[in-house]
């Protein structure tokens, strides 16, 4: 069984802010992931994303009847003593990546990756790297290899990048889910379109709680449509790409103007069209299904995972829709997003 949790020391609240209500908005995520957790997996809630979830699990799947295990073994043993760090520690993953990667496969050109499988790869990475304390530098020492070998096979291989959000954004959470917004933006559509309830209403919430991060966040890192400093321009690159992609892709479709709000009158559309999926409304009806919530004391040790990475490239081959675009969002920071988050809050029991 597969649960989510996230801890109350979650780095999410070591991000500064001044405003109170901001600060707010940040921790009401945690209490929400709680709410919103089991609809995930456990009753399949959004369906039309289940690719993220199954391959997120593979790439985390057990490594020790892999043919290749006893290679793994002794090449993490020696990388990880090489870089003074832990071998017991750290080895798990290190043999997991090098699987993943496939570049000690008898068959490595069965491992070529799409932007799609990249992006999952990395949140896999990221993930790791945050709930087990993995240094980057294994993981760089991995990809160095790994580059070796994309470069022999003379791009005969769809390979795939390592690029760490700490590098781009302030808040690395914030990234994820207008990723995947983007990224199955045809998917999305189409259950957004879906005659059966049971599709449409999962693909509503999920836009809107992708809207509540644009409505909630975007103001902070670029008041006045301009980034607040330097290190912000990326994010708000991202958010000006969502509201071309939500506008084009979505709201211009006849049959959806009156199911998702306006970006350019947000405030007065989204209680009216959004407000159904507040938290007291989902857990409302999670109590009414009987469905537990998964809880964080204050004395949990659980490792929790709470940023997650980007794909090979910045120009993004989307699924099910025509467009190419950079993308990369931010998703910790909105009550509401949660429920997509909590794909890559996997602990494994």
């Amino acid at each position: 069984m597969i649960l989510f949790y996230i801890s109350k020391r979650n780095k999410i609240l070591d991000t500064n802010f001044t405003n109170d209500n901001t600060l707010s908005t940040h921790i009401m995520i945690q209490v929400n992931i709680k709410i919103i957790v089991y609809l995930i997996k456990v009753q399949n809630f959004y369906a039309f994303l289940q690719e993220v979830s199954t391959l997120y699990d593979e790439f985390d799947g057990d490594v020790e009847n892999d043919p290749k295990n006893s290679t793994y073994d002794l090449l993490c043993s020696q990388h990880i003593s090489s870089l003074n760090e832990n071998v017991i520690k750290h080895k798990n993953f290190c043999k997991k990546l090098m699987r993943n990667l496939g570049h000690y496969s008898d068959k490595p050109e069965l491992h070529s990756f799409t932007s799609e499988s990249c992006n999952i790869l990395n949140y896999w990475i990221y993930n790791s790297m945050k709930k087990h304390s993995i240094p980057e530098k294994i993981i760089n020492k991995i990809f160095g290899e790994y580059s070796y070998m994309l470069a022999k096979s003379r791009n005969t291989i769809s390979g795939c990048s390592y690029h760490s959000y700490d590098e781009i954004y302030e808040d690395p959470m914030i990234a994820i889910m207008l990723n995947i917004f983007n990224t199955y933006i045809g998917d999305v559509r189409n259950a957004l379109m879906d005659k059966a309830l049971s599709t449409s209403i999962p693909g509503h919430k999920f836009v809107c709680d992708c809207v509540k991060i644009y409505k909630n966040m975007k103001f902070i890192y670029c008041p006045n449509e301009l980034p607040k400093d330097h290190s912000h321009q990326k994010i708000c690159a991202d958010f000006n790409t969502f509201k071309g992609i939500y506008t084009s892709y979505l709201y211009g479709k006849s049959g959806l103007i009156k199911k998702i709000p306006s970006l350019y009158n947000i405030e007065n559309e989204y209680s009216n069209m959004c407000g159904e999926y507040e938290e007291t409304y989902v857990k409302t009806k999670l109590e009414a299904l009987n469905v537990p919530v998964v809880s964080s004391s204050d004395g949990d040790n659980e490792d929790t995972a709470h940023e997650t990475s980007s794909p090979m490239s910045a120009d993004v081959e989307t699924r099910n829709n025509p467009i190419s675009s950079t993308v990369s969002t931010s998703l910790g920071a909105v009550a509401g997003a949660s429920s997509v988050l909590a794909l890559l809050y996997k602990v494994n029991k």
